[in-house]
């Protein structure tokens, strides 16, 4: 006779191991076996969980389904709160990837308020979504109040490592880790690169102490675009020497990154490495090292069904092809963007991308009309968007006045600025994110100025 029981450890062991593997498909199949498998309601959980974590990165609605189905199978089944309290976690980072972010924040507050009840041995999942919560809030653009609920997450696993004993404080040294690195995504999110730069070299330092490979080669890659960033603001203002240094640095912290992915064949987030590494390389005039890089990591993107690392790939190349004149190129990506429509709760910023690339297209060819109609459609569908769509937008807008500067005369110059204004208070978003406002309202005061004859010394 068979023994389900023994067949259920033996197939939950084999899904988890391909699922340790970055073979989602794999890990599905397996997963789906496990579920038919179980015998009680705690089985049926963790089946749908195993289910969850195969699919949440391809098809997070599809992930949201299974774990809908095992909370209503714990709560009426009356499995420990701790099991509870874990699926509304999980339920709270799914709905963040789906972009349901009032959701996400409900399902924290739910798991809080059940790590509560379940007392001192609550603590790890109460603190674990006080800082999911705070992520949560930065993603929406409350840069305050993410900070608040992190700075608590923060403190309070340090007052649990203080007094944990034991294996306990290795776990809860990590825990404190996770939130230096949290912190210093939020600083990044909000533009303070240097107190950023600060959070993740404490989060840097925990990760070594604890040789986690892992999360050490995940915070080179935040220092590696934080780098990046910082050296971005230095070109702006005509600093290269500084600005060449940042990129190197930069550089240094993502090839570090790449070597420990290396050797130890670490698979969790490897193809935004790559592609953040192929940023610092192509923001350094290196373009065919670059695309090579670019496309690397959209192939592992399609290999892991990573579809917002695809998108995000996909108008890199597009940027890479215009500077390299392989105009031919570009419909190609905007045609492979256009494929993935709906399979991205994310896709509407990369449909917004996609009007800057052609935009870019349109400017390289010296068609200023046509690219100032497809620059300023991604800029309002940015600016709608919030969120992700402002973080792109802010990185655009750095490139704007470049942009402006290489127009043909001051006629044409002011005429880019007034219509972009015009149609930004036409849109209502003045308000909601004035950046693009003041700065071409200071750039045609400069445009005047001159014309006027003054001299700017």
């Amino acid at each position: 006779m068979y023994n389900h029981t023994k067949g259920f450890a033996i197939g939950k062991r084999l899904a988890e191991w391909s699922l340790r593997q970055g073979d989602l498909a794999q890990a599905l199949i397996r997963w789906q076996e496990v579920l038919e498998l179980a015998a009680t309601a705690d089985q049926q959980v963790e089946a749908l969980i195993g289910l969850h974590h195969s699919t949440w990165t391809i098809d997070p609605e599809q992930a949201k389904q299974y774990l809908t189905k095992a909370l209503r199978v714990c709560e009426n089944a009356g499995l420990p709160k701790a099991t509870q309290g874990r699926l509304e976690q999980l339920l709270g980072i799914t709905c963040r990837s789906l972009g349901q972010f009032q959701e996400a924040v409900t399902w924290y507050e739910r798991c809080r308020a059940t790590a509560k009840k379940i007392g001192e041995e609550g603590a790890w999942l109460y603190a674990e979504a006080l800082n999911s919560q705070g992520y949560v809030y930065a993603l929406i653009g409350d840069y305050e109040k993410g900070n608040t609920l992190v700075s608590h997450a923060l403190d309070f696993r340090q007052r649990c490592y203080q007094q944990a004993t034991g294996p306990k404080r290795a776990v809860w040294r990590a825990a404190v880790g996770y939130s230096y690195s949290t912190r210093g995504e939020i600083a990044r999110f909000s533009g303070e690169f240097r107190l950023a730069d600060a959070f993740y070299h404490e989060a840097m330092k925990i990760f070594r102490e604890l040789r986690d490979q892992e999360w050490q080669a995940l915070v080179l890659q935040q220092q590696g675009e934080n780098a990046r960033r910082i050296a971005w603001k230095h070109r702006k203002r005509h600093e290269d020497e500084r600005a060449g240094n940042w990129f190197e640095l930069a550089e240094s912290y993502l090839m570090e990154s790449k070597k420990l992915y290396e050797h130890y064949n670490l698979s969790r987030d490897r193809s935004r490495m790559l592609r953040r590494l192929a940023r610092v390389v192509r923001d350094q005039g290196r373009f065919t090292e670059a695309e090579f890089l670019f496309h690397k990591s959209y192939e592992l993107a399609l290999d892991t069904k990573a579809i917002q690392e695809q998108l995000e790939c996909l108008i890199d190349l597009a940027g890479i092809a215009i500077e390299k004149g392989d105009f031919d190129k570009i419909d190609g990506y905007l045609d492979q963007i256009m494929c993935l429509k709906g399979k991205a709760h994310l896709y509407p910023v990369f449909e917004a991308l996609a009007y800057l690339v052609r935009g870019d297209v349109f400017y390289a060819q010296h068609r200023w009309a046509e690219a100032l109609k497809e620059y300023s459609s991604g800029f309002v569908e940015l600016g709608r968007i919030g969120g992700y769509g402002h973080a792109h937008l802010t990185d655009r807008l750095d490139r704007l006045p470049v942009h402006l500067d290489g127009l043909p005369d001051t006629e044409t110059k002011l005429k880019w600025c007034r219509h972009l204004i015009e149609t930004w208070n036409r849109e209502g978003l003045e308000e909601k994110f004035p950046k693009l406002t003041e700065l071409c309202s200071h750039y045609e005061e400069i445009m005047v100025f001159l014309s006027e004859g003054g001299v700017i010394t």
